[in-house]
């Protein structure tokens, strides 16, 4: 090989080290960051708890399954209000709408009755939360936004005792009255 292709391809490889290493990659927008991603997953789950739990108030049969309706829904909401607020500030689009999965799983809710309702909605509830407490951990671990990241740190107790209410009520067990008052003054009903 002459002195030429040498010089050629140790330049190349060069350029192409220091694209590897982020040296001519194009900058991530605040649109594509995992912090982001997180953030409007977390807008469309909160968006859905909400619906989840407005409906449930209105159509449970038990008055454990309403009361954790109204839980969801009061608390769903403020956390949609804040999340919302920090993507605005980000400049991270906010989602209008649901996923198809969480659209799927509201349309077969909505279907069902009576204790059936009750025990699915708790089941559902277990799934959905399991997951969210999974992603919010994660991005208070690595997340690399430190709004974001409070944002996740200050939601999991919430979605931690939205968990227990969701064992409870899958399991037909009684969820008894807490201190913790729900946004209208009266308490959440809790063990």
């Amino acid at each position: 090989m002459n002195q030429t292709m040498r010089r050629l391809l140790s330049g190349s490889a060069a350029i192409a080290a220091a694209a590897a290493i982020g040296g001519f990659m194009a900058p991530v927008t605040a649109q594509e960051s995992a912090d982001a991603k997180f953030l409007m997953q977390a807008i469309q789950d909160n968006m859905a708890e909400v619906k989840i739990g407005d409906f449930t108030k209105e159509h449970a049969t038990s008055e454990d399954a309403k009361d954790f309706g109204k839980m969801l829904a009061n608390d769903h909401a403020k956390a949609l209000q804040k999340h919302a607020s920090v993507a605005r500030e980000k400049g991270i689009t906010v989602p209008t709408e649901v996923t198809a999965e969480q659209k799927a799983t509201f349309d077969k809710l909505s279907k069902l009755s009576g204790a059936q309702f009750d025990r699915e909605l708790g089941e559902a509830m277990v799934t959905d939360h399991q997951k969210a407490i999974a992603a919010y951990q994660k991005e208070a671990m690595t997340g690399t936004d430190k709004d974001i990241v409070e944002l996740a740190q200050d939601t999991l107790p919430t979605l931690k005792e939205h968990l227990e209410h969701a064992q409870k009520l899958a399991a037909g067990g009684e969820i008894r009255t807490s201190q913790r008052p729900d946004s209208s003054g009266a308490p959440h009903r809790v063990e």
